[in-house]
């Protein structure tokens, strides 16, 4: 009934959940198609004909076009469009809910739809994510995104007591004291998986049912399938349940297995639904004042959930957070208004994207501010890590002020953002740098939080300094660039070494209308004492190496026409243990050298 639903819905909308995930988790807080994914699911429990039936006249198995079809067809698609871990739940139930119908009713047509909407999620899975899958087919697979271990899946399991543990800052002392407690544990995970007071009775509710002998009511039914889906949801997601074991047989890149709590929460939400429409059957039997009751206890439910599952905190500073994207908006504005249209401007401090801690006192992801409050401005932040442009970034950020500025500059940026927050010493000693070398004072935002410098100035008084062929092989140089398997630089400026996995590839550019020579030296080591091959080729040479542990040094001397030219690194070592490092690490180059001969 519509008061039940309302109930039900609102006891959903207002996990602490939703909240405690926000914009840094917009995928999983917007969890509004699990119950339309669950409908189906019970559909399969309760339907003999969702998908196929058979033809008693014709005694032949027939295809079934039907509303529910249609309905269940598009659920799947748009689940399959949601995020990966809801699709990927939303798959074990359905194939739970097609084995569950098959063992106890021996309904094949159950089985066999409930793995064709799985079919349909997987398929809409990888449509999602065929840009990606062609970017990975044509510049290889990166090794520093998204790489996860089957460890994880501890880590970041559920664990039942933290389903049922209140939120941090509870507002009850003695609740407050357990919850902390608890957290000082091993493996405490992401913390959002509180269910509710109302909806624990749910769950455990759920539990108690499958002790209970069941008759053929559609109301005991729909507490059967709930109950076997909420036991194979904790089956499934508890910490050294069948996640851990289906990330160390199938595939680790699943592993934050807390993030079922969401289903589980709607099971329970639906158990108490369908006992308040039983309660509500019985107070309509005794007249208008018994009905009254029946509403106050809804009224009684909404108002203990509501405060039990949300806090003051949830509610944003609306105040501070408009006064900081004024701030935002107002520097980023200035800067637009300097700057050519189309500008490049490099941001500081480095960090990586996407996944990494803060930066000092700078969070994860502000830098995108940029992004968000200009139209016409271009800014260096959100490279994919591991890949091309990344490396880049990482190995430009490391150097010298002055290297830094000067490169900055050759390849065509008109200035440098700086975060303050991203720096121990709110950029002191960089911005003490900048002034000197640039001889101009920074725009500085209006809480002194970020600064912005302009290389106009210094980019003209650098050209002068250089004829137009000096400028084009210097900006060639800075424009180097590392593909494949090779990592980010490591080390100093004077001393550094990057990674790569069995396969490599170096770019070096010519931009200019003339052939160019070259030298390029560097040394090539492995992590073990026995020697391996390695073999360097472009297309105009290919040289074959002893190389081991202790390095040996290569050098060669190239002639480039104009355009971009690759040279290939393959080595059969083998991999070096790391097992707190995602990457794949085979060999290194340590201390690469160009030198332009002519």
């Amino acid at each position: 009934s519509y008061s039940v639903s309302v109930i039900g819905s609102l006891l959903y909308t207002f996990l602490p959940y939703h909240f405690l995930r926000g914009e840094g988790h917009l995928f999983l807080a917007s969890y509004y198609l699990v119950p339309l994914m669950i409908m189906v699911i019970l559909w399969i429990f309760s339907q003999k004909n969702l998908l196929l039936d058979f033809d008693t006249n014709n005694k032949k198995i027939k295809l079934l076009f039907n509303p529910k079809t249609f309905g269940s067809i598009l659920i799947c698609i748009l689940v399959a469009s949601a995020g990966i871990y809801y699709a990927f739940f939303a798959s074990f139930f359905l194939l739970i809910a097609g084995m569950a119908i098959y063992f106890k009713e021996k309904n094949i047509f159950g089985l066999i739809t409930a793995l064709v909407f799985i079919a349909i999620i997987s398929l809409g899975i990888i449509v999602n994510l065929l840009p990606s899958l062609f970017y990975e087919y044509n510049f290889g697979e990166n090794m520093e995104v998204g790489k996860r271990s089957s460890a994880e899946s501890e880590v970041y399991g559920m664990k039942i007591a933290q389903l049922l543990l209140p939120i941090n800052n509870y507002g009850i002392k003695r609740l407050e004291n357990i919850q902390k407690e608890y957290s000082t544990h091993p493996l405490p995970n992401e913390g959002s998986e509180y269910l509710g007071v109302i909806n624990i009775i749910g769950f455990i509710i759920l539990i108690c049912w499958l002790f209970k002998k069941t008759n053929n009511s559609d109301y005991e039914k729909q507490f059967e399938a709930l109950s076997i889906l909420n036991i194979f949801a904790i089956l499934l997601a508890t910490i050294g349940g069948i996640g851990s074991v289906f990330a160390l047989v199938v595939s680790p890149q699943i592993r934050a297995y807390n993030r079922i709590s969401t289903y589980i929460a709607f099971f329970s939400v639906f158990s108490l639904a369908l006992i308040l429409e039983r309660l509500k059957e019985y107070f309509y039997k005794y007249g208008y004042k018994r009905r009254i009751v029946f509403y106050m206890i809804l009224v009684f439910i909404l108002v203990i959930s509501i405060c039990d599952q949300t806090k003051k905190e949830f509610v944003p500073n609306y105040v501070d957070i408009k006064k900081e994207y004024t701030n935002d908006y107002n520097f980023v504005k200035t800067i637009e208004e300097l700057q050519p249209s189309g500008s490049m401007i490099f941001q500081l401090p480095y960090v990586p994207f996407p996944e990494n801690p803060p930066v000092n006192n700078m969070n994860d992801y502000e830098l995108f501010k940029g992004y968000l409050h200009s139209e016409n401005l271009k800014w260096s932040y959100g490279a994919m890590r591991g890949r091309e442009a990344d490396k880049w970034q990482r190995g430009v950020a490391i150097k010298p002020t002055n290297e830094l500025v000067k490169t900055l500059a050759l390849v065509g940026f008109n200035g440098i953002y700086i975060d303050r927050f991203g720096y121990k010493d709110m950029a002191k000693s960089l911005e003490l740098e900048l002034a000197d070398m640039l001889h101009s004072e920074p725009i500085v935002s209006s809480n002194n939080r970020l600064a912005y410098y302009s290389f106009l100035s210094y980019t003209e008084e650098l050209k002068k300094t250089l004829t137009k062929e000096e400028w084009m092989l210097q900006k060639d140089m800075a424009l180097i660039s590392w593909g494949g398997g090779f990592s980010g630089q490591e080390g100093t400026e004077k001393d550094n070494w990057r990674w790569c996995s069995s396969k490599g590839s170096l770019i070096i550019s010519n931009s200019s209308s003339k052939t160019r020579k070259i030298k390029i030296e560097m040394t090539l080591a492995t992590g073990f004492k026995e020697f391996s091959e390695m073999i360097i080729k472009s297309s105009s040479f290919e040289q074959k190496l002893k190389v081991n542990y202790d390095g040996v040094k290569f050098s060669k001397t190239l002639e480039l026409p104009p355009g971009k030219h690759t040279i290939a690194f393959m080595s059969n070592a083998k991999r070096v243990n790391a097992p707190n490092d995602a990457r794949i690490l085979v060999f290194r180059v340590i201390n690469f050298r160009l030198s332009n001969l002519k």
